[in-house]
């Protein structure tokens, strides 16, 4: 299957409200794009939840090689405002090498 009809069914269930909250989000969206990507969503080591970073914690790291993160993903509400962008560093952040 192709990337383009699961973010097709996302839009949708976006618009009618589906994802209220983080965990919403993280379970219906995240892990079903990581999972069409490649990802082995149920390998901790590769798709690491709740990882501690030195500056708080990401909901996801992903790692490559295994449990050597190489991104994280910060998970947020559809109404969630980066207006001000005070969060904008912290979200950003990349783990490199």
């Amino acid at each position: 299957m192709s990337l383009e009809p699961i973010l097709t069914d996302i839009i949708a269930r976006l618009r009618l409200g589906r994802f209220p909250n983080e965990p919403a989000i993280s379970q219906g969206i995240v892990l079903r794009v990581l999972q069409e990507l490649g990802w082995d969503i149920y390998d901790t080591t590769s798709v690491w939840p709740e990882y501690q970073t030195g500056e708080g914690r990401a909901d996801f790291a992903l790692c490559h090689p295994p449990s050597k993160p190489a991104e994280f993903i910060e998970v947020k509400p559809p109404d969630w405002s980066y207006a001000d962008g005070r969060e904008w560093p912290r979200l950003i952040r990349r783990k490199l090498a």
